[in-house]
């Protein structure tokens, strides 16, 4: 499965319409450049059907980068004006690439968070930020699920 990255500038400029998923910012920081990638996928799915188990089993790849918890980002969004003025707070909130500009292209990013599953709105800005991301989605036979919710 090939992909393309995209590398960019780090420039308040830069509109969600120019972005999509493995769009890569580069910019300074105090140890020098630092290069943070939209996700390449994002885990969703619903409650007790395993999506911190999927986080945990990946995280374990050295070559992808994910947070521990859950960001969600997207189902927080009410507006196009939202996602445009806050992206760049989401993409600042990614895991760091590896190696800089050398290191774009050989890692994937991803985020978990299992309630965009549940939201219309999620989905769309999801969408509207990243058309191209792929999306992993979890789930679980009903009865199961609520047993095991039960027992909890």
């Amino acid at each position: 499965m090939s992909r393309k990255w995209q590398v960019v500038p780090s420039d308040p400029r830069i509109k969600k319409d120019q972005v999509d998923s493995n769009t890569c910012i580069v910019s300074n920081s105090i140890g020098g450049k630092s290069v943070q990638c939209l996700p390449s996928f994002i885990i969703m799915g619903f409650e007790k059907c395993s999506t911190t188990n999927l986080n945990i089993w990946l995280s374990y790849h050295p070559n992808l980068q994910g947070k521990w918890f859950e960001m969600r980002f997207f189902d927080k969004l009410k507006n196009d004006v939202e996602l445009e003025n806050r992206w760049p707070a989401y993409l600042r909130a990614l895991p760091q690439v590896p190696g800089g500009e050398q290191g774009v292209g050989k890692y994937w990013t991803f985020e978990k968070s299992p309630s965009y599953a549940t939201s219309q709105m999620a989905i769309s800005m999801l969408a509207r930020l990243m058309p191209n991301a792929r999306l992993a989605v979890s789930i679980r036979n009903p009865t199961d699920r609520a047993y095991s919710h039960f027992l909890m």
